[in-house]
């Protein structure tokens, strides 16, 4: 699953999946999924495997 960071702080935000929000433990800040796709907070896990060719 992606990583979503808080745009506030720049802490990885905990998905809570009952509700479809992601919350910052560091602020309390809280955001939908479809916000941060939006905005641009969502970063992939781990980076892409490029081939060393």
């Amino acid at each position: 699953m992606e990583e979503v960071v808080c745009y506030r702080c720049g802490r990885k935000m905990r998905l809570i999946q009952r509700l479809g929000i992601f919350f910052c433990d560091n602020d309390g800040y809280i955001l939908s999924s479809r916000d941060a796709a939006l905005n641009g907070l969502v970063k992939p896990d781990s980076p892409a495997r490029t081939s060393g060719h």
